[in-house]
């Protein structure tokens, strides 16, 4: 199967567009908004994780213990033990949704958000405007720092335009519901647990 028919993922690399964006200011505001939703979605797995740790009525040591791990990686990898430590001698059962979770969306989309949050914007030309005038067209790639994701030779693993971070924006937002779904199943149940 050819990689033009094959389904993409949600989380999967865009294809590089054949023309980029003509300033980079919406790259800049793409980036922020796309950083703010992934953000917005980690908070969230801190509170899950302090509603799995909890003892009393106070989550705020185990969210900020969770935020201090320096990668999203390492926060997965706790969120991970802590709900199968959580599931252990308990009749529900949190582990396997969220490994399921964090072993697909997660994780991917937390390759997809290091991209973005490393990348660079820069400009790629000549190109000659309709007035005659110099112009680039702007992409989001690695930089030359990143030797795994930018080669030597041949193209960088990414080269994504505004839309394409966008897009990834709106993917982050969507991530955050089902988080809360958990948040609310895990209070639900302590509260049953210490009424």
């Amino acid at each position: 199967m050819s990689n033009e028919t094959k389904q993409l993922k949600p989380w999967d690399r865009r294809s590089v567009q054949p023309e980029g964006d003509e300033t980079p200011d919406a790259l800049f505001t793409a980036v922020g908004r796309a950083m703010t939703e992934f953000g917005l979605f980690e908070a969230n797995l801190g509170v899950l994780f302090g509603f799995l740790m909890q003892q009393g009525s106070d989550v705020e040591m185990a969210v900020r213990s969770f935020g201090s791990v320096r990668t999203f990686e390492g926060r997965i990898q706790m969120l991970k033990t802590v709900s199968e430590a959580f599931s252990y001698r308990r009749s529900i059962k949190f582990y396997d949704e969220i490994k399921t979770l964090a072993n697909n969306p997660w994780k991917h989309f937390g390759e997809r958000r290091n991209e973005i949050a490393h990348g660079i914007v820069v400009a790629f030309g000549p190109a000659i405007d309709k007035s005659g005038k110099f112009i680039g067209r702007h992409y989001l790639i690695p930089a030359a720092m990143d030797a795994q994701k930018r080669p030597l030779e041949g193209p960088p693993n990414y080269c994504y335009v505004a839309s394409d971070v966008e897009y990834y924006a709106s993917e982050f937002r969507i991530l955050v519901a089902p988080v809360i779904g958990l948040i609310k199943k895990v209070a639900e149940y302590k509260l049953k647990e210490n009424p």
